[in-house]
């Protein structure tokens, strides 16, 4: 094995020690120490931490109404940080678990708990020192008060009672256009329609009804946490313009994978890594990811406009980019440009949808244009496949592949455990899988106008990847060309 790629697996396994928790990138203060902009008001940490971690206390807790959070994985992380800034803005101390679930965009309908996708308890370790709520469990008697009465939150649903569960996770329900709140707020139960009261202090042994629950929805359209993000990133002062608030930087440090996907993404790497070994050269020096953004529904969004949307022509640029490339054909005996071309990289890591890629073009794209380069986008992506980069460089994808293999380990009913697969959530854990396998390349190349790259950009950036061994660690690709990323990324909004 050379010597760079012994240098490249010890800096996955860096990168990897972050993500386990032994690598930090902010200290913050407890959850009471921001002000209304994100900022810290004073640096006075609290010592107390629950235990066992996910037990809830009698003290207001904010549950989310939703089925679960809108958008693909990085527009909901963006919703997350405004769910979880909304509980430190109102002094909410804890956020019920159960409550909060993470949707597929691909496959309408279906979501998956929270706790599957992120370790809890390494959030909880840290939560009370870094300023920010605590996850835990439902207790009805804690939480409610009293078990004589219907308690507002429905275990068996994961929903608020009065919602209706067979259409909130109907695969033909427009979330978009439902406001559960207002829903909760037309129930019988006076006592569950929202915000902190006098009903919260009563005592546990009240005969009367009370809940610690404190109920947010996001509300219709691309609602309040869409919203309340870009609120929150706007009042930041203008010498930070381009960086993410403390609370934000704080997330992307606690939010780290659940143990099964960890696993996971492991042993893809080992796997890529043993099934190149024949193929890699010692005068190379790791790994590149690639993020293109060249999923058809990509195509056709307004946020294309600041895209290469044809994968030949990211490949070529790629391939023919000084930084990554040296031109070996010094003394004219060959013509061929891909084949004269010494690439500096061992791997490359293609983080896309290989489904939203290969899939037949929709029946209402009508562009001749469009549609033929959905086709060769197709073609190219096999290929790249199998030949690898112009048959020189392998390429190899882990996000769906991958993601049919995680198990995570099943709490909730009598099974021992369930597949990201019969959930119905590949796409949404393949998205994790490819945002740390891009967090862990010696170098990555994405794209401006995606909420995926701008996140795997920021966390670049904070973990100082963003300087490479031999160059800049950070690119963007576009119509024109590749750049350099010089510093944090600015924020995704397009």
């Amino acid at each position: 094995m050379s010597s760079s790629l012994k240098h490249w697996i010890v800096a996955i396994a860096m990168v990897l020690a972050f993500i386990n928790g032994h690598h930090s990138m902010v200290k913050l203060t407890s959850y009471h120490s921001y002000n209304s902009d994100g900022e810290y008001r004073d640096k006075a940490p609290s010592k107390h931490l629950f235990h066992p971690l996910s037990k809830p206390k009698p003290l207001p807790t904010l549950a989310l109404t939703d089925p679960h959070l809108l958008g693909g994985f990085h527009n909901q992380h963006m919703r997350f940080v405004a769910f979880v800034y909304y509980a430190i803005k109102q002094n909410i101390s804890q956020i019920l678990l159960p409550s909060v679930r993470w949707g597929d965009a691909y496959n309408r309908g279906k979501s998956i708990p929270h706790e599957y996708l992120f370790d809890v308890n390494y959030w909880n370790e840290r939560a009370d020192d870094k300023g920010l709520p605590f996850l835990v469990g439902y207790d009805a008697e804690v939480l409610e008060g009293s078990t004589q009465n219907q308690p507002c939150f429905n275990t068996t649903s994961g929903l608020y009672h009065g919602l209706d569960e067979y259409f909130l996770r109907h695969n033909e329900t427009n979330l978009r256009k439902i406001d559960t709140l207002a829903d909760i707020r037309k129930s019988e139960f006076i006592h569950c329609h929202g915000v902190p009261s006098s009903a919260a202090k009563k005592k546990a042994n009240s005969t009367s009804p009370m809940t610690h629950l404190v109920p947010i929805g996001a509300g219709k359209g691309a609602g309040k946490f869409w919203s309340d993000y870009y609120a929150l990133q706007g009042r930041r002062p203008k010498s930070i313009v381009d960086d993410r608030v403390p609370v934000e930087q704080t997330i992307f440090q606690l939010l780290r994978p659940s143990d099964a996907i960890r696993s996971a993404m492991e042993r893809a790497i080992a796997a890529a890594t043993t099934n190149r070994t024949k193929e890699i050269k010692s005068n190379k020096c790791g790994l590149l990811a690639l993020h293109p953004r060249v999923e058809q529904e990509m195509l056709t969004h307004r946020c294309n406009k600041y895209q290469e949307g044809n994968l030949t022509k990211v490949f070529e640029r790629i391939w023919e980019f000084p930084p990554f490339s040296v031109l070996m054909d010094s003394d004219n005996t060959t013509n061929n440009k891909l084949t004269s071309i010494h690439f500096g990289y061992d791997l490359i890591f293609l983080a896309v949808s290989a489904y939203q890629v290969e899939k037949p073009p929709r029946d209402d794209v009508l562009a001749i244009p469009l549609r033929s380069v959905m086709v060769e986008n197709k073609k190219a992506l096999l290929n790249a496949r199998n030949h690898g980069l112009y048959g020189q460089v392998p390429i190899f994808e882990s996000g769906a592949a991958t993601a049919k293999k995680v198990r995570f380990r099943n709490n909730h009913h009598n099974i021992t455990s369930v597949s990201a697969e019969s959930l119905g959530v590949v796409e949404l854990v393949a998205s994790i899988i490819n945002f740390f396998t891009s967090v862990t390349a010696d170098v990555f190349v994405g794209v401006r106008g995606s909420s995926f790259s701008t996140d795997v950009f920021a966390v670049r950036h904070y973990l100082n990847k963003d300087v490479g061994r031999l160059h800049a660690g950070n690119y963007i690709s576009g119509p024109d060309g590749i750049a350099e990323l010089v510093g944090p990324p600015k924020i995704h909004n397009c």
